[in-house]
């Protein structure tokens, strides 16, 4: 389908987000029509349909360029989940305007690493905390029903990757 591709392009990156939304709406057929309620239960009955997981690399610039991706980003944060469509999505401008809360509100599991202000960690994780940061890996992590904890992130090298891949 569209495989490790990178967009750098707002508006083909906005046609890609529509095109998992037209996909997203498939899968539920599929689904409907096997009789389960999400892809482990479709594999297990013998769909072959794969993960997907979506990374916007910065979410701000992309609602800036293409503000109608909010759209397709909101449902498919909504229900896409089940279905085996994934987003990871990245700021570094946390503000109300670039993560907005219909799609905060959606969003089940959040990572903050070091902001300029209590605001920005509001939200971010709800909360405040963030901004006490020291900005050497460490990090906040909330999963979905679980209390924030604090972790240190790894630094990974440009050689590090390419060793990989």
């Amino acid at each position: 389908m569209w495989g490790d591709k990178v967009m750098t392009e707002a508006a083909e990156a906005g046609e890609m987000l529509d095109g998992l939304v037209a996909e997203m709406d498939a899968r539920q057929k599929t689904l409907a029509a096997l009789g389960v309620a999400n892809l482990a239960e479709a594999q297990a009955k013998g769909s072959a349909l794969p993960r997907v997981v979506v990374v916007v690399d910065e979410l701000a610039d992309l609602l800036m360029q293409r503000p109608e991706s909010e759209t397709a980003l909101i449902r498919l944060a909504q229900k896409a989940r089940a279905i085996g469509i994934h987003l990871v999505l990245a700021t570094q401008r946390p503000g109300s305007d670039t993560f907005p809360g219909l799609l905060r509100s959606n969003v089940p599991s959040r990572i903050a690493l070091t902001v300029r202000s209590g605001q920005e960690s509001r939200i971010i994780l709800d909360e405040l905390g963030a901004e006490k940061l020291l900005g050497r890996g460490d990090l906040l992590i909330r999963l979905s029903g679980r209390p924030t904890i604090r972790a240190h992130g790894a630094r990974v090298k440009q050689g590090d990757i390419k060793r990989w891949l």
